[in-house]
């Protein structure tokens, strides 16, 4: 849970192409990036602050790979 900011932060072994989408419960895109050709330490913040507090939710995708996420704003 935040208030306002999360932080991402995680290491890439391989050369990879990393797009991070944070919805919300109804679908809509919120926030988007995109990273192409990256390896070794990535971070990114992800600022919410504008937003209503409720439940988000955050799709990695790094190459083929799709990870998700909650994340709970307060």
């Amino acid at each position: 849970p935040s208030s306002d900011v999360f932080s991402l932060t995680f290491n890439l072994n391989d050369l990879s192409d990393i797009t991070m989408k944070v919805t919300n419960v109804f679908g809509v895109t919120l926030f988007t990036e995109r990273s192409n050709s990256r390896i070794g330490n990535y971070s990114s913040i992800i600022d919410l602050n504008t937003y209503s507090k409720g439940t988000y939710f955050l799709e990695i995708r790094i190459n083929s790979q799709v990870y998700f996420r909650k994340l709970i704003l307060n």
